[in-house]
């Protein structure tokens, strides 16, 4: 029920007492100090003016006090500008009142500046958190690198597509490969009426329709069709069977499916669109390895053979 609680405690009013007494901790040991009679009169007039936009707050009753220092953290002043310009980003979620609009905003500029500063404490004193930031900092920046000169360069660079599938053409070749409609019966039915029909006919895209028309007007669940260009190895049926004839009844996982078979397709290349997805596949994996390869040439990599074997020599033992 963990997770549960804290939710609802996370939702109820009650939690701010939590975020109020970090606050107060850190007020006391940061040195926070705050401009009271500048707050006071700013108060009045963001509640007057906040209610008409955000970007009203730069108007002229309020423009002779933007450069004024409204608090201090530490040695950090913060003035009355960026205290407007936080209301004006509106990244923070804040609930006001009607008629009270400052004071939850500047609870809120108080508070965040106060994380910030806590943050840069912990950077400066706290080796494991600095680690972290540190961490996901780089993680990031290799996120953005990869995706802008690999993952997306892969997907969006048509040119680049082409150009890779033409040098590398001989990668993209079909086998053998045949069109075929695929019959395969209801358990109960007149089978010999469908196989009579079929073995009588040659493959071409007509069939199926011409099939469907004879038999499923009084029994549309007779038997299903499958058809399509099969590459003959990586069929588990169609490798077993004489190709070079073009009708054959077989019994799979029980059932009876009758094969019209096609001309043979020989072997050739793929023409770009059939292979599409492959080739972005490559050319993604190609353009990695020119990153690392670049990489490489424009910073010289230096390993400690010595350390290297005493490491190894640690992983086998241990």
């Amino acid at each position: 029920m963990e997770e549960a609680l804290k939710s609802k405690i996370l939702r109820d009013g009650r939690s701010g007492l939590i975020q109020s007494q970090v606050t107060a901790m850190q007020i006391a040991r940061f040195g926070f100090k705050e401009n009271k009679g500048i707050l006071d009169t700013l108060r009045g007039m963001v509640d007057q003016i906040l209610p008409k936009g955000t970007t009203q707050l730069y108007g002229k009753p309020i423009e002779p006090f933007l450069e004024h220092h409204l608090m201090v953290v530490q040695e950090d002043s913060f003035s009355v500008r960026d205290f407007l310009d936080f209301i004006q980003e509106d990244a923070e979620v804040v609930k006001v009142s009607p008629g009270q609009y400052f004071d939850p905003w500047y609870q809120k500029f108080k508070e965040v500046s106060l994380n910030h500063k806590e943050e840069e404490e912990l950077l400066k004193g706290n080796k494991e958190y600095r680690n972290l930031i540190k961490e996901y900092r780089e993680g990031i920046l290799l996120f953005s690198l990869m995706n802008e000169v690999v993952w997306q360069k892969a997907l969006t660079d048509s040119v680049g597509q082409l150009t890779y599938y033409s040098d590398h053409r001989d990668r993209y070749q079909w086998p053998e490969r045949i069109p075929a409609l695929k019959v395969k019966m209801a358990k109960t039915g007149p089978f010999p009426k469908v196989w009579e029909f079929l073995k009588d006919e040659e493959y071409d895209q007509t069939l199926k329709p011409k099939l469907e028309d004879r038999f499923l007007n009084d029994r549309p669940s007779l038997f299903d069709t499958e058809e399509g260009i099969y590459v003959i190895e990586e069929d588990s049926v169609l490798k077993k069977l004489d190709v070079n004839i073009k009708h054959h009844e077989v019994t799979v996982d029980q059932g009876v499916v009758f094969f019209v078979l096609g001309d043979i397709i020989p072997a050739g290349p793929m023409k770009f669109e059939e292979t599409k997805g492959k080739v972005i596949q490559d050319y993604q994996e190609h353009l990695n390895k020119e990153l690392v390869k670049n990489l490489r040439i424009k910073y010289s990599i230096q390993i400690n053979e010595d350390e290297k074997k005493r490491i190894s020599e640690m992983v086998v033992k241990g």
